[in-house]
């Protein structure tokens, strides 16, 4: 072959080299692929039903805040046991829910379960997001049995919880009056006035304070403090007519009563006595013995066995000279109340001064005979002149 000839000839390929598999490298590379086949089978059977219960949970979440907002409606309209009804349901769909089972326990105090409310609310009191209000639910709930200290225990807490909250600080020094600590009530919310001393409730507590401390002088300006806000509040103004009257101010306290006792003021019949009452007396220590004398009969015309105003009355006629209708008034009121040694004193001397020796005598006698009576300088006074 000529070299001409053998450039023209066609280049045959050169033999492909082939590399011989492994079976074992085979074999692994299928079960790889065999593996995330079913991994990926499995992933999909598995968030499926997670997604579906999500969607369960928050369609539940959805039906128990209904519930929950229909029992709230329900109890506010005073019906509990519906109300119970459908925050029991409302639970059911959403347990972890603080606050609908917290609406369950003040539920279960609307209905008087306190075995039922009170295992929930100490639970609930340590719950972050409705710790306050739980503590202060049981301290109510203590309140209702009358423990006082441990109402202080669970209403300091709340207060702790929500120190800038004047109801739990209230809640508070109310449950320190009841416990006989006013110095200690009056202290802590001395403590609370630059955060909490623009509020009417604030000099309300204040008020309530000075008066179970007797100091109803400095009562009466804090009531005043209160009213200056709540013209319109009748009860409002009866507290700082009776701080006045307590404190002596009678002229200031004869004006600031006199509208209350003529409108009642939507008082209850007992405070309407009391406003009557103090408003008699104001009156008779302004010289307005008259005017004095129909308050008085007012109350008695409600309650004509009233100890306190068959008192005022005898006092009024005594200033009017009256001694025999003084003394009639006194022993009527000693029917309903035969031992008080002061109506007994004040009938005793009565007697005497109306020469009826033989019953001041006898007055004497009974007074000296009771535990409380054996010192009266009034019984001594007339056996001694019997004696001489």
């Amino acid at each position: 072959m000529t070299k001409l000839e053998s450039l023209k000839a066609p280049r045959t390929a050169p033999p492909r080299r082939t590399t011989r598999r492994s079976p074992h490298g085979v074999r692994r590379r299928v079960w790889l692929l065999a593996a995330a086949c079913v991994a990926a089978h499995l992933g999909c059977q598995a968030s499926a039903p997670t997604r579906k219960q999500e969607a369960a949970e928050r369609w539940n979440a959805v039906r128990a805040g209904f519930k929950g907002r229909l029992a709230a409606d329900q109890l506010a309209a005073g019906r509990a046991r519906g109300a119970g009804e459908q925050i029991s349901e409302a639970v059911r769909l959403d347990p972890n829910n603080a606050e609908l089972a917290l609406l369950s326990a003040r539920i279960a105090l609307a209905e008087g379960k306190l075995n039922t409310a009170m295992p929930l609310l100490e639970r609930l009191s340590r719950e972050p997001r409705v710790r306050a209000e739980a503590a202060y639910l049981l301290g109510a709930a203590w309140q209702q049995q009358k423990n006082w200290d441990a109402a202080l225990s669970a209403y300091r807490i709340a207060a702790d919880e929500k120190p800038d909250d004047v109801c739990y600080l209230l809640a508070v020094t109310q449950t320190l009056q009841q416990l006989k600590r006013p110095e200690e009530a009056l202290a802590l919310l001395r403590n609370h006035e630059a955060r909490l001393g623009w509020t009417p409730a604030y000099y309300a507590a204040v008020a309530e304070c000075l008066e179970q401390l007797g100091r109803f002088d400095e009562a009466a300006l804090a009531w005043r403090k209160v009213s200056d806000g709540k013209a319109e509040d009748a009860a409002i103004q009866a507290r700082l007519g009776l701080a006045l009257w307590e404190s002596g101010r009678t002229l200031e306290a004869a004006e600031q009563l006199a509208g209350l006792a003529q409108t009642g003021g939507g008082a209850s019949e007992l405070e309407s006595k009391a406003l009557r009452l103090a408003l008699a007396d104001s009156l008779a220590r302004c010289a307005r013995h008259a005017e004095a004398r129909v308050q008085v009969a007012l109350v008695l015309a409600e309650t004509p066995g009233d100890t306190l105003a068959l008192r005022a009355l005898a006092r009024l006629q005594v200033e009017g000279g009256d001694f025999e209708g003084a003394l009639a008034s006194i022993r009527r009121a000693l029917g309903s109340d035969p031992n008080d040694v002061g109506l007994l004193e004040m009938a005793a001397a009565l007697a005497f001064r109306t020469g009826r020796h033989a019953l001041a005598d006898q007055l004497a006698e009974q007074i000296t005979r009771l535990s409380d009576g054996k010192d009266s300088p009034v019984a001594q006074a007339i056996l001694q002149s019997r004696k001489g």
